[in-house]
């Protein structure tokens, strides 16, 4: 007896629950940004906060033993089959690689490193003051990409209610970072707005990419099997597909200003293909 139509969307149901909430969480936070602390100077010299961050950064990006993508500790397959889902994931099959040992004493180095810089305030100095600010944005990036490289690292089961599940945990994960990365977008550094830009489009691509590679119950076969995956991507995985797509078509925008430039900004405009 071949699943009808409705079969089909009760199956559905409790994936799309889970993905509706995170959708809705995703999409508020992307237009948050923290506020800034006033100011506190207790005349302690800013050169060496910046120079400690800046070693920290060198440290964490040093603790990867892999070529890494866009700083990050991963290797990624290309794939072009839908497999036993739906669909190939967008962003290709990723291994998320173990760091050295140093890349623990780098957070924590960037931590204590950004607990001086909170003492010490903002410089006078406007040159200091801005290159304090990037200081404390490279490190803030460090710390948003260990919690990326554990969002990237859960693997989802194939059973549906267990499926359900992690998805929940997993978009846990993804609300905090692309919250973490909106505090990026107003920064005037095109390296560190073009990356954060890129890692929230990853967010949404690989929670798309995670349900259309979940496995189609072996009850769907032929016109069922269309149905479902048609059903599965209109009511979940087109709008994350969507978000994505938005990500890049900021990005596109913003590579427009003058001298705006650089690798990760075009990554994320490869997001928005056509534009």
């Amino acid at each position: 007896m071949r699943p009808s139509t409705t079969d089909t969307s009760i199956i559905l149901c409790s994936i799309t629950l889970a993905l509706t909430a995170a959708l809705g969480c995703a999409a508020s936070s992307g237009d948050e940004a923290a506020s800034a602390s006033p100011p506190r100077d207790d005349g302690r010299a800013v050169t060496d906060v910046a120079d400690e961050l800046a070693a920290a950064v060198a440290q964490w990006h040093g603790s990867c033993d892999a070529r890494g993508v866009h700083g990050l500790c991963l290797e990624v397959d290309t794939l072009t089959a839908p497999g036993v889902g739906c669909g190939a994931p967008q962003l290709g099959r990723i291994r998320v690689k173990p760091r050295t040992s140093a890349a623990a004493d780098a957070l924590d180095a960037i931590d204590d490193a950004r607990a001086v810089a909170a003492d010490v305030g903002t410089p006078d100095d406007a040159q200091d003051a801005a290159a304090m600010r990037t200081a404390i944005a490279r490190g803030q990036l460090v710390a948003v990409d260990a919690e990326l490289e554990t969002y990237l690292a859960i693997e989802l089961p194939a059973e549906p209610e267990a499926f359900v599940s992690a998805f929940t945990r997993k978009r846990a994960a993804g609300e905090a970072i692309t919250t973490a990365l909106a505090e990026f977008k107003h920064l005037d550094d095109p390296a560190l707005v073009g990356a954060a830009a890129l890692r929230t489009g990853w967010v949404y691509t690989h929670l798309a990419d995670a349900l259309e590679g979940l496995p189609v119950p072996p009850e769907f076969s032929g016109d069922a099997r269309e149905t479902y995956c048609r059903e599965l991507d209109s009511v979940s995985v087109a709008p994350l597909r969507a978000q994505a797509r938005a990500v890049g078509q900021w990005c596109q925008r913003v590579a427009e200003r003058p001298n705006w430039s650089g690798p990760e900004l075009e990554a994320c405009i490869a997001l928005a293909p056509g534009g």
